[in-house]
C-alpha cells in the first residue's frame, strides 16, 4: 500500500473512531455506573459504554498525532476536524434525535465552505 493510500486509511479511522467515541461517551452517560468520580466542580460517572467510548476517542487521538506529523497542519486540521464536525452533526440528528435549526445548518454550511476555501489551489 502506498503512502497516500495508507494515509487516507488512517484519516478515515481517525474520523470514525472520533465520532464513535464521542457518541458512545454521550450514550454511556445515562447507563449503569461502574464507578464515579466527584471532585467538587467535576462529577463524572462511567459506564462500560462510556469506557469503550473513551478508548475509541483515545485511539483516535493517537491516530491524530500521527496524521498531523505527516501532513501540513494548515491543510489537514481544518479538513479532518471539519469532516468530524459535519458527520457528528448527522449522528446527533439520526442517533440522538437532536433538533435541526436554521442556525445549525448555516453554521454547518459555513464550515464546509470554509474548509473548501482553505484548500483551494492558487
Amino acid at each position: 500500500m502506498n503512502f497516500m493510500k495508507s494515509s487516507r486509511v488512517i484519516i478515515i479511522w481517525f474520523i470514525l473512531l472520533n465520532i464513535f467515541g464521542v457518541s458512545l461517551i454521550k450514550l454511556g452517560g445515562g447507563g449503569d455506573t461502574l464507578f464515579m468520580f466527584n471532585g467538587g466542580i467535576i462529577k463524572l460517572s462511567f459506564s462500560i459504554i462510556t469506557l469503550i467510548g473513551v478508548f475509541c476517542y483515545a485511539v483516535s487521538f493517537l491516530l491524530w498525532i500521527n496524521i498531523i506529523r505527516i501532513h501540513d497542519l494548515s491543510y489537514i486540521a481544518p479538513l479532518a476536524t471539519g469532516l468530524v464536525t459535519v458527520l457528528t452533526f448527522f449522528v446527533g440528528i439520526l442517533v440522538f434525535n437532536e433538533i435541526v435549526t436554521t442556525w445549525k445548518v448555516l453554521g454547518l454550511i459555513s464550515i464546509v465552505l470554509g474548509v473548501a476555501c482553505m484548500n483551494l489551489k492558487k
